[in-house]
């Protein structure tokens, strides 16, 4: 995907180069001739690749294999739409398979972190617990033993 917009501003950008030097070669030319020229050339580059008009491909009137030329050209259009279609809705779920694995692996990692944090805390409150037993058993025996001075116990 990054690759795809990364070529696309890269020929936007040598677009646009190529149009700025070609206004600045030749500045006598109107902006309706500089237009003409970019619809022509926009035209020409669409026509090599395939994506020619129902028009461009009618012959002179008259003839009976038209209305068979245009519908092979609309199937086979139809055809490559469809087929851009699904291409495109692969590569979205590819990237939604791809950030919800990313997705994930930061819940899981973050997860782990508050896990790792949950044990310590309960590492030490047992560790405090512990201790607390530990004195508490030290002041019981000597709770227990009768005092000298005042005979209780």
């Amino acid at each position: 995907m990054k690759l795809a917009s990364t070529a696309l501003l890269s020929l936007s950008v040598l677009t646009l180069g190529l149009a700025a030097s070609a206004v600045q070669a030749e500045p006598q030319k109107s902006l309706e001739e500089i237009q003409k020229e970019r619809v022509n050339k926009d035209v020409s580059e669409s026509d090599a690749q395939g994506n020619s008009t129902i028009g461009a491909l009618a012959p002179a009137a008259g003839d009976e294999n038209t209305d068979d030329k245009v519908k092979e050209l609309k199937q086979k259009q139809r055809l490559e739409r469809q087929a851009l279609k699904e291409k495109n809705q692969a590569a979205r779920k590819n990237l939604k398979s791809e950030q919800k694995a990313e997705h994930d692996a930061l819940k899981n990692e973050v997860k782990a972190g508050h896990d790792a944090k949950k044990s310590e805390r309960q590492q030490r409150k047992a560790a405090i617990k512990a201790k607390k037993a530990e004195l508490k058993g030290l002041k019981a025996p000597a709770a227990t033993e009768p005092n000298p001075t005042t005979g209780n116990e």
